[in-house]
C-alpha cells in the first residue's frame, strides 16, 4: 500500500519542482 501512495507522491512532486523551475526561468 504504502508503494502505491509512494509513486504518485514521487511523480507529483519533482512535477511541481520542474514546474517552478520553467517559471523561475521565464
Amino acid at each position: 500500500m504504502t508503494q502505491i501512495v509512494s509513486l504518485p507522491v514521487a511523480n507529483t512532486f519533482p512535477s511541481l519542482v520542474v514546474l517552478r523551475s520553467i517559471h523561475s526561468n521565464r
